[in-house]
């Protein structure tokens, strides 16, 4: 197997070399290096999870602050004009929760650490190698589509029935193919076929659509449509084990054994509208993020599911759409970089020195498990 592998990738680069053409005597591979680091301060203001115990505090959550640093080291390696392969890997430390409540988690309370692999995929222009109207990108990658850092991205980072949504610096990662295209001008189009990799049931198919429209280099505007878990890998999961099922009440709201089930596919849309105002001032020149205002809206499955009872205080569904849109809305100020990657995390940082996690118990001797 080694043998094959080696030979093959011999073969591949004998192979590049002479479809490099008039470029043969440049150097390949080419190889360039990336590298981040990032530091992320969050707080949790409101949450009605309870943790297990026998006095159901639901507020055990509230006020709890939550860090994590992380870094990553990327290469890419440009094998001839038409083709180019990336590897990165990324890695990140971090308390689950710190809040001096939370005790009776004391083994969930000391650092963390987790890696693995961001990005393995090879990109192949299409056509003109200095201006290609397609590109395909196989393998591991990233995509972002949203002008926003931490917000966003709900077409590609949510799920239906029920919405959940991943909130967090970076785009999404996909397992599987993306084509882009960014003809006819200030038109970008990007088609993404990917196998689901990170929430379970593991393996089901989504096929994504995303667009954008720029006008004078100034205002952007975004939709697509998300066909979440469009082909099941193995559909009894989806519909029964990994599925909602609600109890349904009689009109006495004692429990009856029939219940509702609600699949996790669906189909979800998207909408979002970017303004830059720089190059409508005379600053267009200037190729950063600072003044742009940005907005995006999503509906996290089209679909409506009926309720699982006529009881208002009981019933449970997803008849009202207004409750499958999430929204948000931003501006990127303009900061010296100093401060907003420097002083105010060292700022935070220095504030959260007196609540470290490892030195955090819980004096509650009354408490209990369930």
């Amino acid at each position: 197997m080694t043998f094959r592998a080696t030979a093959f990738i011999l073969a591949y680069f004998l192979a590049a070399r002479a479809l490099a053409g008039d470029d043969t005597a440049a150097v390949y591979p080419s190889l360039s290096y990336s590298g981040s680091m990032s530091l992320s301060v969050s707080r949790v203001v409101y949450s009605s999870s309870d943790p297990g115990l026998v006095s159901d505090d639901t507020t055990y959550l509230y006020g709890a602050w939550l860090q994590s640093f992380g870094g990553g080291f990327g290469i890419a390696a440009e094998l001839n004009r038409r083709f180019r392969v990336h590897f990165g890997l990324g890695g990140t430390i971090w308390h689950n929760i710190q809040h001096t409540r939370l005790g009776y988690y004391k083994d969930l309370l000391t650092r963390k650490a987790g890696g693995g692999l961001s990005a393995a995929n090879g990109v192949l222009k299409i056509g003109d190698v200095d201006d290609p109207p397609l590109e395909l990108t196989i393998g591991y990658f990233g995509f972002k589509y949203s002008d926003a850092e931490n917000l966003g991205e709900y077409l590609l980072r949510s799920g239906v029935y029920p919405g959940y949504v991943f909130s967090g610096s970076g785009g999404a990662g996909f397992l599987g193919i993306r084509l882009h295209s960014d003809r006819p001008r200030n038109f970008t189009h990007d088609v993404i076929v990917s196998a689901e990799t990170n929430v379970q049931p593991y393996g089901d198919i989504s096929a994504a659509y995303v667009a954008s429209y720029t006008i004078a280099d100034a205002i952007t505007l975004g939709a697509g449509v998300d066909y979440h878990r469009l082909v099941e890998l193995d559909p009894e999961k989806t519909s029964s084990h990994y599925e909602n099922k609600v109890p349904v009440y009689d009109d006495s709201a004692t429990f009856a054994t029939d219940t509702i089930r609600y699949k996790v596919r669906g189909v979800k849309g998207m909408g979002r509208l970017a303004i830059d105002p720089k190059p409508l001032i005379g600053l267009g020149d200037r190729d950063d993020d600072e003044y742009k205002v940005y907005a995006e809206a999503a509906v996290l499955g089209i679909e409506d599911q009926p309720y699982n009872t006529a009881d208002e205080e009981n019933r449970v569904g997803y008849e009202h759409i207004s409750w499958r849109v999430p929204v948000m809305a931003g501006f990127n100020a303009p900061t010296h970089p100093l401060v907003a990657n420097g002083l105010v995390p060292m700022g935070l940082s220095l504030f959260l020195i007196g609540m470290e996690a490892d030195s955090v118990y819980f004096e509650d001797t009354d408490t209990v498990w369930r």
